[in-house]
């Protein structure tokens, strides 16, 4: 079992994936026009038009950025800055965040950048540089990044410098559909770099022809030509004004071909890594390199990054959630290798513990993504688990979590782990029999029309279930590289007793070359070649605890009457947990109907003990006026709603969007000390209650 470089370079990666467009798609329906706020519920999307160009700034940023960032220095004068031009009088507030936009590009941090540049066109929507920074911010979404392209084209009052670097990108964009992406990059940087030789005055265009000539490399695993010069050149850089900002690149140039030169210039320019973009940057490479140590230190810095730690108190729905997610899996390898093997599986049983949010689409759930933080935080636990011998322990958690599973796709990896579990642990029959389920789950699928997409992954899963159960068996299967989830630790002993002593020091060198400095697979390496005929017991280590403690993020309280003008605050709830949903009031139709979809699942969320709290933007008045004025609930809306319109506390639980100066739809599971367990901010109603009964059930189940 490796550390996947595959897996971990997500960390960076998804700064350097480019992908199409994707927004979750919840229903279908018409956009209620309301007096105060237009309510963008997904409600109002057709399904096809997931993978459509938004047509307004709306559909635009309807999946965020919400929170504007607070500028911690002024703007810093840089050689490589864009070619801006801004009609307003706010120029120097403008520049700074112009700044701190390309600031954030170059340190692979798309969200920070996004933020930066979409505060720049609140300022002054007649800058064209800002939507050209937002379609930069956007080169994995290549329908979205056209929006902000086209916005910027229409700007009549653009430089001709900035008409240039709009053209530049709209090519690289129109060829999304069906252009290679390697091939995609190599050309915009052609043609930044030619541009760079007839505008020599232009510097950024220089920088940014080498930035996507890197990805290039690092993407297609093939070295930069000339690298020696490449980097003298960025030493050079790294002494202009704001060249401090170009560090990153330094990684990037050997990452993928020299990983071991790249945790060298992390070690040169040590101080220049300064930001968790750049701290995860530095922590590949020195994964690369062999030095887990070094490379702890900067994943742990990025998760206990400031106030928010993810492994500890962390505010759950956060907008790098994702990122840190894959931190924090990487940590958890990076430990493992280190031979922490309790500190592995601790962040593991943290990330279990990650909210659960599939996809829905027409009202209907759809699944899981194989992906998806839920499945693979449960498959980290899973590849521990086998990678540390505990087979009991394996079963008992895949087994004992059924009930958690309201998607087919997860019941089928639930079932396939099972599978493993007890084959690996001696227990034949119960394998069999969950060998039987499979098969049954799979079929099944097979004929579920938004699922069939995952027949060949799930075909895949059962030969590598029958494999695996030959080879606990003691017999080879020509279908062994069709096993999955099984780490090399795990496969080694049962190779020993396979007698395919070779095979196992195959797989033990392979995972060794892809996670160097690897303490567990040297040692079992070591052993197996100290072994008299191969058939030596190898030893697998042990110990590792199931107990983790958690801290979680506490909910902002908050005062607010209800109809008859009583006042609420959360600290009555204490002692049972809440389920808090935001809505716009009244007057929004798809709000009403959010309520309306809660309204029959009440006596579920009762049976969990859970109270339900609706926070509005009505006013008192306007609450009796549609609820009536007594203190009893209403039977058409059966649950406390309290009066927010000042909106004090939708910005509190930062439900608002500060961009366009609007409230936002939140909903939220506290327990009964007030931690939030599970959220979700959006501008779309969240409306799937008879789903989140039950994933309420599984987090107030786990030990916190």
């Amino acid at each position: 079992m490796t550390l996947s470089l595959n897996s971990s370079a997500l960390v960076l990666v998804c700064a350097l994936t480019f992908a199409g467009f994707s927004a979750s798609v919840r229903g279908q329906g018409e956009p209620a026009q309301k007096a105060a706020f237009q309510c963008l519920s997904a409600l109002a999307w057709q399904k096809e038009q997931q993978f459509q160009q938004p047509v307004n700034d709306k559909e635009a940023f309807r999946s965020g950025p919400f929170q504007r960032l607070t500028l911690s220095q002024p703007g810093v004068v840089s050689d490589f800055n864009l070619p801006w031009v801004s009609s307003v009088r706010e120029k120097e507030e403008i520049g700074a965040r112009m700044i701190a936009g390309l600031r954030s590009l170059h340190a692979l941090d798309d969200e920070d950048a996004e933020s930066w540049f979409r505060d720049v066109v609140v300022l002054d929507p007649q800058c064209a540089s800002g939507w050209l920074g937002l379609a930069m911010a956007n080169e994995k979404s290549p329908m979205r990044a056209q929006y902000f392209l086209g916005k910027a084209a229409e700007i009549k009052s653009a430089g001709a410098g900035e008409k240039r670097w709009i053209a530049a990108y709209q090519g690289f964009f129109d060829a999304a559909a069906g252009g290679d992406i390697v091939q995609r990059l190599n050309g915009l940087s052609a043609t930044l770099q030619r541009m760079a030789t007839q505008h020599p005055e232009d510097r950024c265009a220089e920088v940014f022809a080498m930035r996507y000539r890197l990805l290039a490399s690092h993407l297609s695993g093939l070295p930069v030509v000339d690298g020696d010069e490449w980097e003298s050149m960025m030493e050079q850089w790294l002494s202009a004004k704001g060249g401090g900002d170009l560090v990153g690149y330094g990684v990037l140039l050997w990452l993928s071909t020299n990983p071991v030169r790249a945790s060298e210039w992390v070690k040169s320019h040590a101080n220049r890594f300064d930001c968790p973009t750049l701290w995860r940057l530095a922590a590949q490479a020195f994964l690369g390199a062999g030095d887990l140590t070094k490379a702890k230190a900067y994943l742990t810095s990025v998760l206990r990054e400031g106030s928010n730690d993810f492994l500890k108190d962390r505010f759950v729905e956060d907008d790098r959630e994702q990122l840190r997610f894959s931190t924090a899996a990487t940590l958890a390898w990076t430990s493992y290798h280190l031979g922490e093997f309790e500190e592995a599986l601790a962040v593991a049983e943290r990330l279990v513990t990650v909210p659960r949010k599939p996809a829905f689409t027409n009202l209907m759930a759809i699944d899981d993504a194989p992906a998806s933080p839920y499945l693979e935080a449960h498959r980290l636990k899973v590849q521990l688990l086998a990678a540390l011998g505990e087979w009991d322990k394996l079963a008992k958690f895949v087994e004992g979590g059924e009930s958690d599973d309201a998607g087919l796709l997860a019941q089928v990896y639930r079932r396939y782990w099972a599978v493993i579990a007890n084959a690996g642990g001696g227990e034949r029959e119960r394998a069999t029999e969950q060998r039987k389920q499979l098969a049954a789950m799979v079929a099944q699928l097979g004929q579920t029309s938004y699922l069939n997409q995952y027949a060949e992954l799930t075909t895949k899963m059962e030969r590598g279930a029958d494999a695996f159960m030959q080879l606990a068996g003691g017999r080879l299967s020509p279908f062994l590289s069709q096993i999955s989830d099984v780490p090399v630790a795990a496969m080694v002993p049962l190779l020993v007793k396979a007698k395919a002593k070779e095979v196992a020091l195959a797989k033990l060198d392979s995972a060794m070359q892809s996670q160097p400095g690897s303490v567990p697979l040297t040692r079992l390496a070591k052993e197996l070649r100290d072994g008299v005929n191969g058939e030596k017991h190898v030893a697998i280590p042990k110990g590792a605890s199931d107990e983790v403690e958690r801290d979680w993020a506490k909910a902002p309280d908050l005062e607010l009457p209800d109809k008859s003008g009583t006042l609420y605050t959360l600290s009555q709830f204490r002692g049972k947990p809440v389920l808090v949903i935001f809505f716009l009031g009244q007057g929004c139709a798809h709000c009403v109907e959010q309520l309306q979809k809660f309204k029959p699942q009440i006596p579920a969320f009762e049976k969990e003990g859970i109270r339900v709290v609706g926070i509005g933007t009505d006013s008192v008045e306007k609450l009796a006026e549609g609820l009536g004025k007594g203190p009893e609930l209403n039977p058409d809306l059966p649950y406390l709603l309290l009066a927010d319109p000042k909106m004090d506390a939708f910005k509190k639980w930062r439900c608002y969007d500060e961009f366009a100066v609007e409230p936002l739809h939140g909903t939220f599971l506290m327990d009964g000390d007030g931690r939030i367990l599970w959220s979700d901010i959006s501008h779309d109603p969240y409306v799937h209650a008879e789903f989140l009964v039950g994933e309420c059930r599984r987090l107030l189940a786990l030990p916190r």
